[in-house]
């Protein structure tokens, strides 16, 4: 597939009133393993998702990692053999940009996430899901779960779910955040959809070639200037309120969902921060995938795939 069938960038704020699924739910043909595009609305904006139908039971809802989208989860989702729902955060994928001259927060992706399931509620029926996190959407998915623990019946975290404390550079990181904000945005162009698939190749190695066609289709979009990356070029700013991780624990604390860590050799994060994170979830499990980096779940799709498999029929 060319750039001329590249999807437009998504305009922010664009839609108001009540969430509600916008694609036609249950009326589509599927073939198994291939992913249905969604966009529901929620909080007055469009959010972009990949939907695997699959069979019955409690529905799993996917979220990813800072600059990705759903379409990473394309060689694990359907070895999950659930319904399975991927969600494109804000900025990122087929979700909206924030509107011109906002901020991002993180405080937004967890209003986002509840608003969110309760769209998928309505779809779904009433009940709690299993919710699983990469990265960012591992330390998102893991707060979310100590607020809302009537919501989640059960809690995977793959190489995600938190940070060591960056207060020693709160002021720094303030002036950085004012300079950020006053800089011009500037989106990268990219020459042409087949030199996006080849920059993003390696990236996305252990995913098939059709899963590779399917995220960077979402993973670009068409402007003025031609193709551009798809997420908001102000992710790449640094957040201006510093990470605490004594407030994480705190919330940590409040999860009521059995909980499984999937670490990856290669982590991204201090063994040493993972032990204290970990330790304050109070119906948790870890297990360690030698030989994996921080992209487990395509690394390894199979593998992550059959150990979540067994944590959730547990």
């Amino acid at each position: 597939m060319g750039p001329d069938r590249v999807a437009p960038g998504p305009r922010a704020g664009q839609v108001r009133g009540q969430g509600r699924v916008m694609t036609e739910m249950e009326t589509e043909t599927w073939a198994p393993g291939v992913p249905l595009e969604r966009t529901l609305l929620a909080r007055g904006l469009e959010f972009g998702g990949l939907e695997w139908p699959g069979r019955g039971g409690t529905p799993v809802v996917l979220v990813h990692g800072w600059l990705d989208q759903a379409a990473i989860w394309a060689g694990m989702a359907p070895a999950l053999g659930r319904r399975v729902f991927g969600m494109d955060l804000r900025g990122h994928g087929r979700s909206a940009h924030s509107a011109s001259g906002d901020s991002l927060h993180f405080l937004e992706y967890l209003a986002d996430l509840d608003a969110v399931l309760d769209v998928l509620e309505e779809h779904w029926g009433p009940g709690p899901v299993d919710l699983v996190g990469h990265s960012l959407g591992g330390s998102v998915v893991s707060i979310y779960a100590g607020i809302r623990p009537e919501r989640i019946r059960r809690l995977v975290l793959l190489d995600g779910l938190g940070l060591s404390d960056n207060l020693d550079g709160s002021v720094e990181r303030l002036v950085q955040y004012l300079d950020g904000v006053k800089a011009p945005l500037v989106s990268r162009v990219l020459p042409s959809f087949e030199a996006a698939v080849e920059r993003l190749r390696e990236r996305l190695e252990g995913l098939d070639e059709p899963a590779i066609q399917l995220y960077v289709r979402r993973h670009v979009r068409s402007g003025p200037e031609g193709l551009s990356w798809s997420f908001d070029e102000r992710l790449r700013r640094r957040f201006g309120a510093p990470y605490r991780q004594d407030a994480h624990l705190l919330v940590l604390a409040r999860i009521t969902a059995p909980t499984l860590l999937l670490v990856p050799e290669h982590t991204l994060f201090h063994p040493a921060e993972i032990d204290r994170l970990a330790a304050a979830i109070p119906d948790h499990r870890r297990e360690d995938l030698p030989g994996l980096g921080h992209a487990l779940h395509v690394q390894a799709a199979g593998e992550v795939a059959r150990r979540i498999c067994r944590f959730l029929d547990g």
